[in-house]
């Protein structure tokens, strides 16, 4: 069965791409996805030679770009190969000759770097405040950002798929700098601070019929109201209900599905006229795939018509600082996923670290889950974050993915 890893390029560089290479195929690792464009962070890499540190700041990106045009040219990553594109063809050739595909995993609507370099392209919030990290899809530059990025990556013939992270609305809860908080904060507040008023949703909207200024300026208001009285939602009823008292809102959300949709459809055409697979993520860090649909714009019905894979996490939900999710938690967002893609069509991605699965057999069980339930293409990230112990658990997980479904 197919394992694949998420990579950041740099430490390929580190460790040397045939070396890189040959550890792949000893892991019986199918496909690698080094990152072509990332945000800025932290990195904590236990087996760097030098940088177990890195500091991941300004322009994110990490492949030559030649086809991006102002304000996102030269962008190149401090971090980036300096062999530039060549790196990437001899990287593509050292995982071909050992039987491995080479993805390029890249983030179009995420980065402060990108939000700096278009800052009247990034979502606004019903306050008017910008996210800065967060690209809008509705902007029309950034929709050319997107597939100017896209399209390059695929007419390299470098990649067989183009592995997209963070393509739709990037909500609230996606995380900037040191995140501070100290109100009542549940699922109908973290929707209403997701949703984008930019100029062009609003303009977008109104074009949809809906009512967008009133509806900003009730939301606004209903913020305020929970905040001051000290009340605030518990659980996804309170959105449900919230829609269905509002039909503006409810046209909202489908435009922003819509919007979303057809940027996807856009990219998936180009790839696909260069041989190329376009794979997506269904979510970040909204909690479930559900809450997707409401925050990021999520389509699962418009995106399986046109993605050769949607990737979904399987191990992790609210972002980062959430705590480790059950079984119970995978085998329903896999359920959710399963009402719009064959389980063929959907690459499930995995975390070995300690918060996440604590021993070898809780990671055993983990992959027994979700292959079970007919899920058989897995990724692992991150390479260069994995302690050794266990990167060397991944031929036995493999082992568990392959084995007879009576046997798991």
């Amino acid at each position: 069965m197919p394992v694949g890893f998420w990579v950041f390029p740099w430490d390929i560089e580190d460790e040397g791409i045939d070396r890189f290479a040959a550890r792949l195929e000893q892991l019986g690792v199918t496909s690698a996805s080094p990152s072509v464009l990332y945000h800025s962070g932290r990195a904590l890499l236990p087996r760097a030679r030098e940088h177990k540190v890195r500091l991941l700041g300004g322009p994110g990106a990490n492949y030559p770009f030649e086809s991006l045009e102002a304000p996102f040219a030269g962008m190149e990553s401090e971090s980036a190969p300096r062999s530039g594109k060549r790196f990437w063809q001899r990287l593509a050739e050292a995982l071909s000759d050992r039987g491995i595909r080479l993805d390029a995993w890249a983030m179009p609507m995420h980065g402060s770097e990108l939000g700096r370099r278009l800052p009247l392209g990034v979502v606004r919030n019903c306050f008017g405040n910008p996210y800065s990290y967060a690209l809008c899809p509705s902007h029309p530059q950034a929709r050319r950002f997107a597939e100017s990025l896209v399209g390059e990556l695929a007419r390299s013939q470098i990649f067989g798929a183009i592995r997209l992270e963070s393509i739709g609305y990037l909500g609230y809860r996606h995380f900037h700098h040191h995140e501070a908080e100290y109100v009542g904060h549940g699922p109908l507040e973290e929707l209403f601070l997701s949703l984008c008023f930019c100029d062009a949703c609003m303009a977008g909207a109104r074009r949809e019929g809906i009512s967008v200024v009133e509806l900003r300026a009730a939301i606004s208001r209903d913020l305020e109201r929970r905040w001051r009285d000290d009340v605030w939602s518990v659980g996804t009823d309170d959105v449900r209900e919230a829609l269905a008292a509002n039909d503006d809102l409810q046209a909202f959300i489908s435009y922003r599905q819509a919007t979303v949709a057809s940027l996807v459809s856009s990219l998936a055409e180009l790839c696909h006229s260069e041989s190329t697979e376009l794979h997506c993520f269904s979510a970040i860090f909204p909690p479930t795939l559900e809450h997707s649909t409401w925050i990021e714009g999520t389509d699962f019905a418009a995106w399986s018509r046109v993605l050769d894979r949607l990737i979904v996490f399987g191990y992790t939900a609210g972002g980062p600082g959430a705590a480790k999710v059950d079984e119970g938690w995978t085998r329903s967002e896999l359920e959710y996923v399963g009402r719009y893609f064959d389980p063929s069509k959907v690459n499930v991605v995995l975390n070995l670290a300690p918060q996440y699965l604590a021993t070898l057999d809780d990671a055993k069980r983990r992959f027994g889950t979700i292959s079970g339930m007919g899920f058989n293409d897995l990724s692992i990230t991150n390479y260069g974050m994995t302690g050794e112990t266990r990167l060397n658990w991944v031929p036995e997980l493999r082992r568990v993915l392959d084995a007879p479904a009576s046997s798991t």
